[in-house]
């Protein structure tokens, strides 16, 4: 069954994606189906999706990635997760250059079920590219701050995690009231201590 693919696209760039198919069954009588000799391929990153001519595509093995958990850096897997693994790294170095102390924007983690989730302690202070993650079921899913305004903040969903889960109640890509958002953020705080 075809999952993570590799693939050209028109400006001869290599891109990951996961398959979704011919067509797109949004739950209700309108469906998007793919053109002939096309499919439809969920972004890598941003869920962002793409019709891609089929025989472009091709299939990568899933392996599980290996970590080396003294260091918590990626030491092998296939090149979806390590495309995925080197993103991620290169959000949080942005989020870090957005600025330093708990006031601008602080990641940090807390043990969860079997893995660990991240969060961005934001205390008074919102930053545009700031990444933060919220708990779902085993994982966690990740955001990206993309607009900041006296009251609102936007937001973009990147899949950082390997099971690809989006929060429910956050969604993909929306705005929403900083004090909803500091509400998610200053749980996390409270679990590790931070006040």
């Amino acid at each position: 069954m075809r999952y993570k693919v590799k693939y050209e696209n028109s400006k001869k760039e290599i891109c990951f994606g996961i398959f979704l198919g011919k067509i797109i069954d949004h739950g209700s009588p309108e469906e998007d189906v793919a053109k002939d000799g096309y499919v439809w391929i969920e972004g890598a990153i941003n869920g962002e999706i793409f019709e891609v001519l089929a025989k472009s595509l091709e299939d990568i093995p899933n392996k599980l990635p290996v970590y080396d958990r003294d260091f918590e850096k990626m030491i092998s897997g296939n090149e979806f997760d390590l495309f995925v693994y080197k993103e991620f790294q290169r959000e949080l170095e942005n989020s870090k250059k957005v600025g330093k102390g708990f006031k601008v924007g602080k990641i940090f983690s807390t043990n969860v079920a079997d893995g660990e989730a991240w969060y961005i302690k934001v205390g008074k202070c919102f930053k545009v590219g700031k990444i933060f993650s919220t708990n779902v079921a085993d994982g966690e899913a990740w955001y990206i701050i993309t607009k900041v305004n006296k009251t609102m903040i936007s937001y973009e969903w990147r899949c950082f995690s390997l099971d690809r889960w989006v929060d429910p109640m956050l969604g993909y890509n929306e705005s929403i009231k900083k004090v909803h958002l500091n509400g998610y953020i200053q749980s996390a705080d409270f679990e590790q201590g931070y006040k």
